[in-house]
């Protein structure tokens, strides 16, 4: 299992909060009420147990958005992978309500819901991206949302690959609405090349700062 030191994770931590208070104040644009985004917990694990959180913290069935993403770094590989926004199926229903208005159903919610999944996931995820930029000083670049509807397992494509040649960066964000809340979870899949590439502009940030680096978390 790749380790982080606990300077590291609360690096990556810090970095996904100030990706979602971004993202936040740009949905405030967008609905009636005050939303506030905030990420408690982050961990890495494989995609099988990725899974499996979601399944307990969530439920089996999901929906959410996908964005490919990729950097390039001159002194270390690349970082590739792709990120997620997913939620339980009811907390979807709700969030898309949030955008659209409670005036419509969430039984009426069919292709009015993939758009508005999609709007959020990109405001969410590209919000997250540029945070991870500005930490590292190297662009990000993302692609089209695509939106995701069905299985844990499925969407993150755990029977494809061995899933111990993968890592993922989970963590459990907390969407706080005026009336109601709504929980949601970031999920950015990486391979082992391009998560000891992260770690390592983690540690080139730290070294900027001269901040000593040890201890795992």
């Amino acid at each position: 299992m790749l380790m982080l030191t606990e300077l590291q994770h609360d690096v990556i931590s810090e970095t996904l909060n100030i990706g979602m208070g971004h993202a936040a104040s740009a949905l405030n644009e967008l609905v009636a009420e005050e939303v506030g985004l905030a990420v408690p917990r982050v961990s890495i694990v494989t995609r099988e147990e990725a899974v499996e959180m979601l399944r307990d913290r969530a439920s089996d069935q999901v929906s959410g958005v996908s964005q490919d993403f990729s950097a390039e770094f001159e002194q270390s590989d690349a970082v590739n992978g792709q990120a997620f926004l997913l939620f339980p199926r009811s907390d979807s229903l709700r969030v898309v309500n949030m955008l659209l208005g409670d005036s419509v159903p969430l039984e009426a919610l069919t292709e009015m819901e993939q758009e508005a999944l999609s709007e959020i996931g990109n405001i969410i995820i590209n919000a997250t991206m540029s945070s991870f930029s500005d930490l590292l000083g190297q662009e990000i670049n993302t692609g089209l949302p695509v939106t995701q509807i069905g299985t844990c397992r499925s969407i993150l494509h755990a029977d494809d690959v061995d899933s111990d040649s993968d890592y993922i960066l989970f963590s459990h964000v907390s969407f706080n609405l005026e009336q109601r809340a709504v929980n949601g979870y970031v999920v950015l899949l990486m391979d082992v090349q391009s998560m000891s590439a992260l770690k390592a502009g983690i540690n080139c940030y730290l070294e900027r700062l001269n901040v000593p680096n040890s201890g795992t978390y």
